[in-house]
């Protein structure tokens, strides 16, 4: 714990406070298109999918935040980015793939499959953009 320093602590409280303020306010946009009858969330998308999309969606602001703000969760020992930046380049490859195959299957893309599919191409892309952290 003392690879980890006060301006840490801060910047990892403000992305956790704007994940949970971002949370409500999604919350509270689904309920608002839901009850004004815009969109029948629960028969077109289903209730579970959606609060799992919401989560997907704070998850991508956290890590994507954390990555580039350079306040990580745990202290990055040597090689721990490069093993991340590849697993989820992985990840994001196999993803990108399933999802072009089901494409072309005729199948229609879920929007959690979306949702992921974005999510792990965003942390990918930040993990690669800060490259210069991995020799920490």
């Amino acid at each position: 714990m003392d690879k980890y320093d006060e301006r840490q602590e801060q910047v990892r409280g403000r992305i956790m406070t704007r994940a949970f303020i971002l949370t409500i306010l999604l919350l509270m946009g689904i309920a608002f298109v839901n009850d004004m009858h815009v969109f029948d969330i629960q028969k077109n998308i289903g209730f579970g999918e959606t609060l799992l999309c919401i989560v997907c969606i704070d998850i991508t602001y956290v890590s994507v935040a954390s990555i580039w703000n350079g306040s990580y969760f745990a202290p990055m020992m040597d090689g721990r980015m490069r093993l991340l930046a590849y697993l989820f380049t992985g990840l994001a490859v196999i993803l990108t793939v399933l999802s072009i195959y089901d494409a072309i299957c005729g199948e229609p893309l879920q929007l959690l499959n979306i949702i992921s599919l974005v999510m792990i191409l965003s942390i990918t892309i930040c993990l690669w953009i800060r490259r210069a952290d991995w020799k920490k």
